[in-house]
C-alpha cells in the first residue's frame, strides 16, 4: 500500500466526486511526488511523479471535478503543473527567458 510522509506545504484539491488529488510538498526536501486519496474507501494510490520538485505552499492548488484536470504553481521555481489522464506536466516556466516561452498560455479545463 502507498503511504504519504507528513509535510509542510502540500498541494490538495477535490478531483472528481470520491477522491483528492495531494501533490508536492516539503519532507526534509522538496517532493514531486502526488496521490490520489479514495475518500470512501480511504485508500491512497500514487500518481506519476511530478517532472520537477513542487512547493505549492500558500496558492492555491485548483481542479475541475468534470474534466479531472488540476492545476497548481510552484513559486519557487516559477513553473505551472496540470494533472491529467494521471499524468503530470509543466505547462509554463513564468521565468523562463521570452524566448524559452511557451506562446500563449491555455489553461484547459
Amino acid at each position: 500500500s502507498d503511504s504519504l510522509t507528513a509535510r509542510q506545504g502540500l498541494g490538495t484539491c477535490q478531483i472528481d466526486d470520491k477522491n483528492i488529488l495531494i501533490v508536492g510538498g516539503y519532507t526534509g526536501a522538496y517532493s514531486k511526488d502526488g496521490y490520489i486519496l479514495n475518500v470512501a474507501t480511504k485508500k491512497l494510490r500514487k500518481t506519476p511523479n511530478l517532472p520537477a520538485d513542487c512547493f505549492p505552499f500558500a496558492v492555491p492548488t485548483i481542479a475541475d471535478t468534470t474534466s479531472k484536470i488540476a492545476y497548481t504553481v510552484d513559486w519557487t521555481r516559477y513553473k505551472l503543473f496540470r494533472y491529467k489522464a494521471d499524468n503530470w506536466e509543466i505547462v509554463t516556466n513564468f521565468k523562463a527567458e521570452p524566448e524559452h516561452q511557451t506562446e500563449d498560455l491555455h489553461i484547459e479545463i
